[in-house]
């Protein structure tokens, strides 16, 4: 095992974040020791051995199709694989008491993405990709690309100043939507 911590692992520390997103500008020092992060005390997974599989399983396909858990896959995967390698017919489970094991031991994870669903999509503009809330509204991303494409990739007359403001709006719009991505992600 490597005593180097890369930027992009996971934080030693164990709160699920990248380590450049956590310690690295830190003074904390860690013991490096073979440890199987597999071991640790889950009651999800204690939860899933214990009850019936199949509502469980239910429960994990039926969590994949709410719009609010989209861009949680390996989350939502882990918890799938689990309960394959562990099918059982015990008796059936509270499933108010998983879900609470669920979001206490499962809030976020550091592999996931932000999400892009049903009401986001994503533009690339100056700067980057950006997540936009076009909600329900048919087309308004690709709208948005086509005006700025036209405005700052094809060969106009439009004067600078014009381009200048349009630019500044645009920015100003997708770094909005970066900070609500964030805040919906937390």
């Amino acid at each position: 095992m490597s005593n180097k911590i890369g930027r992009n692992d996971p934080c030693p520390c164990g709160s699920d974040k990248k380590y450049k997103k956590c310690c690295m500008n830190s003074d904390k020092t860690f013991e490096f020791t073979q440890t199987n992060t597999h071991k640790r005390e889950n009651k999800s997974f204690e939860y899933i051995e214990s009850y019936n599989s199949h509502p469980l399983l239910n429960f994990i396909i039926g969590l994949q199709l709410q719009p609010n858990n989209h861009g949680k896959n390996v989350r939502i995967e882990e918890l799938a694989k689990h309960i394959v390698t562990n099918l059982n017919t015990n008796q059936n489970g509270d499933l108010e008491v998983f879900k609470q094991h669920l979001n206490k031991e499962f809030p976020h994870h550091y592999m996931e993405d932000l999400p892009e669903n049903l009401f986001s999509e994503n533009i690339v503009f100056y700067g980057g990709n950006y997540t936009v809330y076009s909600g329900i509204y048919s087309y308004a991303v690709e709208i948005l690309k086509n005006l700025t494409e036209a405005i700052f990739a094809q060969e106009n007359e439009l004067p600078d100043e014009f381009k200048n403001h349009v630019y500044n709006g645009v920015n100003l719009i997708l770094e909005l939507g970066k900070i609500l991505s964030f805040f919906q992600c937390n």
